[in-house]
């Protein structure tokens, strides 16, 4: 099958990576044998909800606000452009997926406490 981005994460155990992607709304259709099929999901399940997650959006599809951001992100085009919309701010950091910030500042808390 084809090689994406997602596999690639998953296949050099990158969950933070297949996180990101998953939220910036990669298009897991390609990766659905893989999904299905991987032996090792061991990766995967180092974070159950994620694994539920994307076990979930494989069967079913991505949720109508995620693809209006996306869709919105299409026309407006640009980052800066969000910030000049008339809109208020969660919905703005909404668009400029606050999430992906917010996991890897959790990640970099992490290793913060790991490494003292």
């Amino acid at each position: 099958g084809w090689i994406t981005p997602f596999k690639l994460a998953i296949k050099y155990d990158l969950l933070l990576l297949a996180k990101m992607l998953f939220l910036a709304g990669c298009n897991l259709y390609y990766d659905l044998n893989f999904i299905n099929t991987v032996e090792d999901k061991s990766v995967l399940k180092k974070d159950p909800q994620f694994y539920d997650l994307i076990l979930n959006s494989v069967n079913n599809p991505h949720p109508l606000k995620q693809l209006c951001r996306n869709k919105i992100r299409v026309y407006v085009n640009k980052k800066p452009n969000v910030e000049k919309l008339k809109l208020p701010t969660q919905l703005k950091k909404f668009l400029n997926y606050c999430e992906i910030e917010e996991l890897i500042e959790e990640y970099r808390s992490s290793k913060l406490l790991l490494s003292q």
